[in-house]
């Protein structure tokens, strides 16, 4: 988990003199320096479908019972960044497919650490009265805070998050939009016996960096701009 931590970490990013597409930082609710909530309808699952307990760091889904492991070939959203996850129940007597939203932010429970935008979630089929664990990933937005962890030390709490909103700044939408066109998954970054292969992460790093561009910075570069489309 390492390797895909790292991208969340508050170390400077690169710097660019390229020329800015867009004006920074960013200056919106719950992105870059605010700790504000995240403005706009927090996104919802659908009827007959609960949130257990709540969105945690990915290593407390196997701190608890029933301990169970979903293989990284499994795990959803473009790779990289920070590692979630989350157990979703049915409650009713028939299947019902979750699609989630092509980006979608979760908010932190604690303005010390990031909170995060996902990209690509995809979709979830439960079956009738059951439950799946599921594992994703997503990237942080704001570089001056603490990376996601299990446990607060400050707090004494479990770190946890909840869904925000499906809407997000323009800016970032530009970074999503080129991201998505790309149709990476966590494919692109497995060894043939389905680990993660920490040598091709590396070039997907350029997403983190140009989030922060935006959200922190002085916004999208013309440098970084040209290696997401060279994904």
């Amino acid at each position: 988990m390492i390797a895909l931590l790292a991208s969340c970490s508050k170390g400077k990013t690169e710097e660019s003199l390229s020329i800015h597409i867009s004006q920074g930082p960013l200056a919106e609710a719950g992105y870059g320096n605010s700790n504000m909530t995240f403005a706009g309808t927090a996104w919802q699952l659908p009827a007959g479908v609960e949130l257990e307990d709540s969105i945690h760091d990915y290593s407390y889904c196997w701190a608890f019972p029933p301990n169970t492991q979903v293989p990284p070939k499994d795990w959803k959203g473009v790779p990289l960044g920070f590692t979630f996850c989350l157990t979703l129940n049915n409650t009713t007597t028939h299947p019902i497919t979750i699609v989630f939203p092509p980006q979608l932010v979760f908010a932190s429970s604690s303005v010390l650490h990031q909170n995060i935008l996902t990209i690509e979630l995809g979709t979830l089929e439960l079956p009738a009265a059951g439950a799946k664990t599921i594992v994703a990933q997503g990237f942080c937005v704001n570089q001056g805070r603490s990376i996601p962890q299990t446990f607060d030390e400050a707090t004494g709490n479990f770190l946890s998050y909840t869904f925000g909103p499906s809407v997000i700044p323009a800016a970032l939408q530009e970074v999503v939009d080129i991201v998505r066109s790309k149709h990476i998954t966590m494919n692109d970054i497995l060894k043939p016996d389905g680990s993660i292969d920490n040598s091709k992460t590396g070039k997907y790093v350029v997403i983190q960096t140009a989030i922060w561009e935006i959200t922190e910075q002085q916004g999208l570069t013309a440098n970084t701009k040209n290696l997401l489309l060279a994904l």
